[in-house]
């Protein structure tokens, strides 16, 4: 059986998402959501290691800290902390499939918390999604249809970001196992959808080729699955389904039935923690939790 959908609007400002999220107001005990406290403890910033990304004349070399990397990653944390890998011994690791500016991203949160400057970090509270028959807000399209510069477009609390580079963000978190960053990508993809009233569904099949369902769908997988289900028409998702992974779309069908269940659902409430691995705190060495992405989950 499907899930209902678990995710939560930073910023709504599409007036037909408006209507259709409502964001409960936090208590005066909310908390931050546990994915935006990034606190690398002060051991992290030891001895400098280089990371060169991409190839050629288009390759770029990072100068960060080995700690820093390890607490980001795990997959960077063994990269450098065993002595028999050539990557520990010269202080030098290299990407060249991997993407410089992708990268920067990454190093960017790693010492900012931050993947732009506007970012907003969101409480653990509630949002109530209201299930529309009519005046669907969420529109499919193909990533050539959407804003070049979202700022310009769609004001200042857009999301800076193309959907393209937060997806291969993910991508590239979920490769080097860094639950956090991951997180983060959810949120941001949530609001930025809620904002543009847009999802572009060419880019879904690069995300469900790249990630697993087992034992879990993929958190951001899932949630687009979820977004499409419960706010976009039935007539856009047969137009667009030849864009669509079978996977995907037998996902949609299973949102769909759980929507028009026997109490035939009008709204759900949901938190944007339970869309979260919520890694931190995890202590280094537990390989099980790191691998597993943490405690936390749905």
């Amino acid at each position: 059986m499907a899930r209902p959908p678990h995710i939560l609007p930073p910023v709504v400002s599409n007036p037909s998402a408006r209507d259709a999220i409502e964001r409960v107001t936090p208590g005066p005990r909310a908390s931050l959501c546990p994915t935006f406290i990034w606190r690398p403890p002060v051991s992290a910033f030891d001895d400098i290691v280089s990371i060169v990304v991409g190839q050629g004349e288009d390759s770029k070399t990072f100068q960060c800290h080995k700690g820093l990397l390890g607490f980001a990653s795990e997959v960077f944390a063994r990269t450098f902390s065993n002595p028999s890998f050539t990557e520990a011994q010269t202080g030098t690791a290299t990407f060249q499939h991997d993407d410089p500016k992708i990268f920067e991203l990454f190093y960017r949160y790693m010492y900012t918390g931050r993947l732009f400057e506007t970012m907003q970090k969101p409480t653990s509270s509630t949002v109530v999604f209201k299930y529309c028959d009519t005046n669907k807000p969420l529109k499919l399209c193909l990533s050539q249809d959407l804003e070049v510069h979202p700022v310009r477009a769609y004001g200042p609390h857009a999301i800076p970001l193309h959907f393209d580079e937060l997806f291969r963000l993910y991508i590239f978190a979920v490769s080097r196992i860094a639950p956090e960053i991951q997180d983060v990508v959810v949120s941001l993809t949530f609001e930025k959808i809620c904002i543009e009233g847009k999802v572009p569904v060419d880019l879904i099949p690069y995300l469900v080729e790249n990630t697993t369902d087992e034992p879990e769908p993929d958190e951001l997988v899932h949630m687009l699955r979820a977004m499409i289900a419960v706010f976009a028409d039935a007539s856009e998702v047969t137009e667009y389904c030849e864009e669509m992974p079978q996977r995907f779309l037998a996902m949609l069908y299973e949102s769909k039935s759980w929507m028009a269940g026997p109490e035939q659902r009008k709204e759900t409430k949901s938190c944007i923690c339970w869309a979260h691995k919520h890694a931190l705190p995890r202590k280094r060495g537990d390989e099980d939790t790191a691998l597993q992405g943490g405690s936390g989950g749905y």
